[in-house]
């Protein structure tokens, strides 16, 4: 009893003895907390070591409209697609799953704060397109919206995230941003169709 006695009084004595062991006593309260709360533990976004900065020429498109684009009673016409620049696609994915959803997102304006840039393109059958689009910042998804006669279906919306990657600092370092998509896209008479990758 005497020796522990000596070595609790000589660990107070010490002030880097008496710091280490007030850190581990909060540390065990904070986890007997947490264990005990029974609450979710929150984790962080897998992004969020990630800065979404602008950047230009960031998104690149490649569009090819066929001669029978569009069709509405047996002719093609011109169809004009907009596309937006999401930080969320909550609002996008809600919308793409609602009748007056669609209608809203061909109508190519800024239908909730997370469209961060939206902008309106017009293709004419047999037209191929090459677009490179400046990354606005915060922008963490593609929208597209195509506005065909038959709107209705949900074929006319698609989603793209902007792909991560990972860019080396050194030897033992690096650290990860946004990196460049690339979109391919036929569109046919009714719908687009992701090209196929060569």
């Amino acid at each position: 009893l005497n020796i522990q006695c000596i070595l609790v009084e000589f660990m107070f004595a010490n002030p880097y003895l008496k710091s280490l062991l007030c850190t581990a006593l909060l540390v065990s309260v904070m986890f007997l907390n947490a264990c005990c709360s029974g609450g979710p533990v929150t984790a962080l976004p897998k992004d969020a070591d990630v800065y979404w900065a602008a950047e230009e020429n960031a998104i690149v498109l490649k569009f090819k409209a066929g001669q029978d684009l569009n069709l509405d009673q047996g002719q093609s016409s011109s169809l004009y697609v907009c596309l937006y620049q999401l930080a969320d696609s909550r609002m996008f994915e809600q919308l793409r799953s609602q009748p007056e959803g669609l209608a809203a997102l061909a109508a190519c304006d800024k239908f909730d704060d997370s469209a961060v840039a939206f902008q309106r393109i017009f293709l004419e059958p047999g037209q191929s397109l090459e677009l490179f689009l400046n990354r606005r910042e915060g922008a963490k998804f593609l929208g597209l919206a195509a506005g065909y006669y038959n709107l209705e279906s949900q074929r006319c919306l698609r989603l793209w995230p902007i792909p991560i990657v990972s860019v080396s600092d050194g030897w033992f370092s690096s650290h990860r941003e946004p990196g460049q998509l690339v979109v391919e896209m036929s569109f046919g008479p009714h719908w687009p169709e992701a090209k196929a990758k060569k």
